[in-house]
C-alpha cells in the first residue's frame, strides 16, 4: 500500500512541478501579445472631426446638409449650424475671359459677397468694379442682416464651376483658386499666369466636369466667432475665384456652398442651437492633412485620401502624445476609418 501510495504521490508531485512551468509559458505568450498590441495604437476620427474633414475637402457632399459640420476646436459652445448655397451662370466676355470671385467671410445677407462676369465684360483680367459687365451679389440665404448680426464663424466655403456652353465652342481652360495664406488676396490684375504661379494651383482643360476649390480657416482669428463681416467692397477680402478662358458668349454654371456656426449675443439671439464638440486631436490631424492639399482639389477622392492619410500617419503622432492601454483608444477618436 505504501509503495503504491508513494508512486501515486510521486506522479502527483511530478505533475504539480510541471504545472507552473506550463503557466509561465502561457504568461510569456500573453505578455508578448500585450506588448505588441500596445505599440500600435488605434486612432480613429470622431464624427465631428470626420464631418469637418468632409467640409474642407468635399463640401458639396449632400450628407453634410443633414449632418451639419462644426469646427471641433477646444471651444465646444452650443451653436446654430446652417448652410447657404448660391447658384447661377457667368459668361465669358468679349476678350475671351470670364470669372467668378468670392469674398467668403461675409456674415450677413445684404453685403456684397461675390461677383461674376457677363457677356459684355471687356476685360482681360479679373475686374472687381461693380458695373453691368461685372455685377455683385449678396448671400441672400444667410438668415441675418448686417443690422442684426449674432456672433458667427465660417466653417468652410466651397466653389465649383462647369462648362455649359455649346460643344462646338468648347475650349480654353478653367483655373479654380483659393488663397493659401490669410495675408494673401486676389486682385484686379490676376491672369492665368499669376494664378498658376501660386502654390498648388492647377489649370483644367475645358470640359463638362465640375472643378472647384475650398476656402478653409487658417488662423485662430479665422476660427473665432466675430461680428465683423469682410464684404467684397474691399480688395483684401477676395479669397476665392474660378478664372476661365474660351469663346466669347459661352457660359459656365457655378455653385457656392458655405457652412456657418452662430451663437447668441445680448442684442441678437439665435434659434436652433445644438451641441458642438471638442476634438482637439482630430482637429489637429485634419489640419495636418490639409497642409498637403492644393486649393484646386476638392471632391470625394480628396476626402478619402484624407481618411487614409490620417489612418496611416496619425498613430505615430498620437503615440507621442498619449499613453495607450491594450485594446483601448482615446475616446475622442472613435469613428471607423
Amino acid at each position: 500500500m505504501s509503495s503504491i501510495g508513494n508512486k501515486q504521490l510521486g506522479r502527483t508531485t511530478q505533475g504539480s512541478s510541471q504545472g507552473p512551468k506550463s503557466k509561465k509559458k502561457k504568461s510569456k505568450t500573453r505578455s508578448k501579445k500585450s506588448k505588441a498590441t500596445a505599440i500600435v495604437p488605434r486612432v480613429y476620427l470622431s464624427p465631428c472631426a470626420t464631418d469637418y474633414l468632409a467640409a474642407l475637402t468635399d463640401p458639396f457632399n449632400s450628407r453634410l446638409r443633414a449632418s451639419l459640420p462644426c469646427i471641433p476646436d477646444t471651444f465646444d459652445l452650443p451653436s446654430q449650424k446652417f448652410y447657404t448655397m448660391n447658384r447661377g451662370l457667368f459668361v465669358i466676355g468679349t476678350a475671351g475671359v470670364g470669372f467668378i470671385a468670392v469674398a467668403p467671410r461675409v456674415f450677413d445677407n445684404n453685403s456684397r459677397r461675390f461677383i461674376i462676369s457677363s457677356g459684355t465684360f471687356t476685360g482681360t483680367t479679373m475686374s472687381f468694379a461693380n458695373t453691368t459687365m461685372t455685377p455683385y451679389y449678396s448671400n441672400a440665404q444667410y438668415p441675418y442682416a448686417s443690422t442684426s448680426q449674432p456672433l458667427a464663424r465660417l466653417v468652410s466655403c466651397g466653389l465649383r464651376v462647369r462648362y455649359v456652353g455649346s460643344e462646338l465652342n468648347r475650349g480654353g481652360q478653367c483655373i479654380p483658386v483659393s488663397v493659401g495664406t490669410p495675408q494673401d488676396n486676389l486682385n484686379q490684375n490676376e491672369v492665368a499666369g499669376t494664378l498658376l504661379a501660386r502654390n498648388l494651383v492647377e489649370a483644367y482643360p475645358c470640359d463638362r466636369k465640375w472643378h472647384g476649390c475650398v476656402w478653409k480657416p487658417m488662423t485662430p482669428d479665422e476660427t473665432a466667432y466675430t461680428l465683423a463681416s469682410e464684404p467684397a467692397d474691399s480688395g483684401a477680402n477676395w479669397k476665392m475665384a474660378a478664372f476661365v478662358t474660351g469663346i466669347s458668349g459661352e457660359a459656365y454654371e457655378f455653385q457656392t456652398i458655405s457652412f456657418f456656426e452662430a451663437t447668441s449675443t445680448p442684442a441678437q439671439k439665435v434659434i436652433g442651437e445644438s451641441p458642438s464638440h471638442s476634438d482637439a486631436e482630430g482637429y489637429g490631424f485634419v489640419r495636418d492633412f490639409l497642409n498637403h492639399v492644393g486649393s484646386s482639389e476638392i471632391g470625394t477622392n480628396i476626402y478619402n485620401t484624407g481618411l487614409n492619410y490620417i489612418k496611416e500617419n496619425a498613430p505615430s503622432a498620437a503615440s507621442a502624445a498619449f499613453t495607450y492601454v491594450t485594446n483601448r483608444a482615446a475616446n475622442r477618436l472613435e469613428y471607423g476609418l
